[in-house]
């Protein structure tokens, strides 16, 4: 999508609700084998049989979102089905101990329920009478359940999937629980036997081609049409994909776009999002870190920025190009190709840069080596270099 002059100076996101972490899309991106499974695994529910699931991925992998929309698709399903299913998320990083948890279902019923003087016993007969006067079938969600499990609250498992033992058609409660890593060995033998560890639904990282579609998705639904530059979708996609990650994809994109409309921008350009992720990751000491730097790795890594100007990124032979007009402007000798190749492998062992093979973008058919910078902006390292070689800025 190429900037359109038309935005010039005016706003880049519509709607700011569509790039937060709550926000739950109608349709999950590479994420419809995970609710398909999770619709499968409770179906029972309908039935008012309680069932259980883990969900079990790395940060930013889509588990807490499926976990929401599965909740409110099968919320609805049950209304056209006239049957009463509502759900709780819980995060247990929050509600850290066994009562927190119990207080906190309690209050979905009784808001204002004191949060002292009851015990266990007690939240578990008034959340027996609230379903059962309701006729409700609940789905309790604990998210980041290994933080509690590390405290020991095995019994809040058990107590949980052992709620209704007895099978009664009016009311029911189901657990899904959600985690980074493998807890069902955490659980003592007794809450081990309740929980179904088959019903175990896997979120694989996000590689960088669904990363693209997952930021697509959420420009379509969150920028004016026009403002966001199809080569900054994928150095986002390309900037996450090392961690899968689709949360910092979306924080990369909503940053990029504040820096852009900061500087009253017609649309969200490369270089927005090379000081967005320089601004989320990175320590700001690439200052000093470049100080450390030897004369000719820098005039490489200038002929790189230089190179790449606006773009998101450069090829290899338009960057010794560069690097030759570079050296002449310097009055030094530029390296031979062999060198200036040691050079580039260089700067991408240090974190510099990034380099890939694509198909050569001039249609020769063959094959080029692509470079690009992601974790600083290019504005101000060529501004740097230039400004120590006494080179016109």
């Amino acid at each position: 999508m190429a900037g359109n002059p038309k935005y010039q100076g005016e706003k880049i996101i519509k709607d700011y609700g569509k790039l937060s972490f709550d926000y739950v899309p109608e349709v999950l991106v590479h994420r419809e084998a995970q609710l398909q499974r999770l619709q499968t695994i409770f179906k029972p529910v309908l039935h008012g049989v309680r069932r259980t699931a883990l969900l079990l991925g790395s940060v930013g992998t889509g588990k807490t979102v499926t976990a929401k929309r599965f909740c409110q698709n099968i919320t609805s399903e049950g209304t056209l089905a006239g049957i009463n299913i509502t759900s709780l998320l819980i995060n247990c990083r929050e509600k850290r101990s066994e009562h927190a948890v119990l207080h906190a279902i309690n209050s979905f019923f009784n808001p204002g329920c004191p949060d002292r003087g009851l015990a266990p016993e007690e939240f578990l007969r008034s959340i027996r009478r609230s379903l059962e006067e309701r006729k409700l079938h609940m789905i309790i969600v604990l998210d980041e359940a290994d933080e509690i499990l590390r405290r020991g609250a095995d019994d809040l498992i058990y107590v949980l999937t052992r709620f209704n033992e007895e099978f009664c058609q009016d009311y029911s409660l189901s657990l899904i629980l959600i985690s980074q890593r493998y807890l069902l060995d955490q659980l003592d033998k007794s809450a081990l036997s309740t929980f179904c560890k088959a019903n175990i639904v896997s979120f694989e990282r996000y590689d960088a081609a669904e990363l693209r579609d997952i930021v697509l998705s959420r420009i379509d639904l969150a920028f004016y049409p026009g403002t966001v530059e199809e080569e900054c979708i994928d150095l986002i996609a390309e900037s996450s994909a090392d961690w899968g990650d689709a949360r910092f994809a979306m924080e990369l994109l909503e940053t990029s776009a504040l820096i852009a409309e900061e500087r009253r921008l017609s649309g969200v350009t490369p270089e927005c999002v090379r000081e967005a992720k320089n601004m989320t990751c990175s320590d700001g000491s690439y200052e000093t870190k470049l100080s450390k730097m030897d004369y000719n790795h820098k005039l490489v890594l200038l002929s790189i920025c230089r190179s790449i100007g606006r773009s998101a990124y450069t090829t290899s032979i338009a960057t010794e190009n560069a690097y030759k007009i570079a050296s002449e402007e310097c009055k030094t000798a530029a390296k031979g190709t062999t060198t200036f190749w040691k050079y580039l492998k260089d700067l991408a062992k240090d974190g510099w840069i990034e380099q890939k093979v694509i198909t050569d973008p001039n249609g020769s058919g063959g094959r080029t080596t692509c470079i690009y910078i992601s974790d600083f902006p290019i504005g101000e390292l060529r501004y740097i270099i230039e400004k120590e070689f006494n080179l016109t800025i």
